[in-house]
């Protein structure tokens, strides 16, 4: 490990939060030792994502392993090297690893995702750090620029102004002079007026100028990928669906019908077993989505031939579908306008999986809130939705808006800022 520049030991729940990470660390080696091994051999079984990842990162591995002894290092495509040793059974994985760094004659940095093992690695003088792969530090701001009254008045008349202000693609600004302003969006080499032709969608008018930007890029086609987030009640998945159902229900139609899905994740216990169809199972999950329908005039309740069963109209027609997302995997969804929502509990890898099932003639949103997560593995910083926004910022297809004020209710807006 002489040539290397430095060495990190993985703990399992890195494994289990990127199964790709051992690829990610450039020019350094990478250490798992074995009772990590026999840990993660412990999530192979089950068909949720943690246990899909556990099984590929064991295909990573023999992948690996192909080409040369793990024991002696295996190089890999970057420049690093991968090691695996420590053969030994262990009833602490946790003391084993901070035993095997202090054994270790050469520097080693151990990375975990563990909080509380990274606080007892520096009591014993160990390095420690979280994963820095996933870690996102883009922030979307809108922003707000002095502009002369003749740049103004020109944008309103002709449409678009040339860009003096160095914006990126698809990024959403405020225009200002004295009493005058615009609100402004970058497309291509232009800078145009927001939400232009969309005053109202589906009946649902822009509260704020976030707002409008959000419908500007919702409404805009030429969008492929919008990311939306915001603390709670500024209306991201409110504006999400009305911009699916007016383009669905549009003639002609722009979409076949609008998919929605959310993460299997709870805030608090679990209900347990639930019994019935998945579309029972998903209730649940789903109220928020109801709620919203009801809302936009396409969820008046009604019980269909069961007697038992309560769904909008809008999901019965077949308009707007409900799916859970875990079972998205080898899919493909052209010709959908597809929301994915509370995706603040997606992992980077879970965000790649669902991006890369959308197929042509598709819109994909997520929407969600990076500082309330329920997801224990990740945090505001290595969530899926914040790492999309860091890693495809400045793409033709993308565009991400934050959502600052709250216009659920005065009480709604008081409490996500004080509290």
């Amino acid at each position: 490990m002489s040539t290397l520049k430095k060495a990190y030991l993985l703990d399992t729940n890195i494994l289990l939060h990127d199964p790709e990470c051992i690829f990610k660390f450039e020019d350094n080696a990478v250490i798992i030792s074995y009772a990590v091994l026999k840990e993660l051999d412990t999530f192979k079984k089950g068909e949720d994502n943690i246990n899909k990842n556990a099984r590929q990162v064991v295909r990573n591995l023999d992948r690996v392993r192909s080409m040369g002894s793990l024991k002696e290092g295996v190089e890999l495509e970057d420049g690093g090297k991968l090691y695996v040793f420590g053969g030994v059974d262990v009833d602490n994985v946790d003391e084993h690893l901070l035993d095997l760094i202090e054994e270790t004659e050469n520097p080693v940095t151990l990375v975990t995702k563990d909080i509380n093992l990274r606080i007892r690695a520096d009591a014993r003088g160990i390095a420690a750090e979280d994963y820095q792969a996933t870690q996102t530090k883009k922030k979307v701001e809108s922003q707000e620029f002095q502009a002369s009254a003749t740049d103004i008045n020109s944008l309103f008349e002709y449409g678009c102004l040339e860009d003096k202000f160095g914006m990126d693609i698809n990024t959403h600004a405020q225009l200002v002079n004295g009493s005058q302003s615009a609100l402004v969006r970058k497309h291509y080499d232009k800078l145009r007026v927001a939400l232009a032709r969309h005053d109202s969608v589906c009946g649902i008018k822009p509260l704020n100028s976030e707002q409008v930007f959000a419908l500007d890029v919702l409404m805009d086609p030429y969008v492929k990928v919008v990311v939306l987030t915001g603390p709670a009640g500024t209306g991201k998945t409110l504006l999400a669906l009305a911009a699916a159902l007016s383009q669905v229900n549009c003639r002609p139609s722009k979409y076949e019908r609008v998919l929605v899905m959310r993460p299997l994740v709870s805030m608090g216990k679990e209900l347990g077993y639930l019994p019935g169809t998945i579309e029972e199972k998903m209730q649940p999950w789903m109220k928020p989505i109801w709620d919203n329908l009801e809302f936009l005039g396409h969820g008046s309740k009604f019980k269909d031939t069961l007697g038992d069963k309560v769904r909008p109209p809008a999901v019965n027609s077949g308009r707007v579908s409900v799916e859970p997302l875990p079972f998205i995997r080898g899919r493909t969804l052209p010709d959908q306008f597809i929301i994915v929502d509370e995706a603040q509990n997606l992992t980077p890898h879970e965000v790649k999986t669902v991006a890369t099932r959308v197929g042509k003639n598709s819109k994909l949103v997520l929407t969600g809130d990076p500082h309330q997560i329920d997801n224990p593995y990740i945090d505001e910083r290595s969530n899926g939705l914040s790492y999309m926004v860091e890693r495809l910022s400045g793409e033709e297809l993308f565009a991400a808006v934050t959502l600052l004020k709250s216009e659920r209710s005065d009480v709604a807006a008081m409490v996500a800022e004080k509290l």
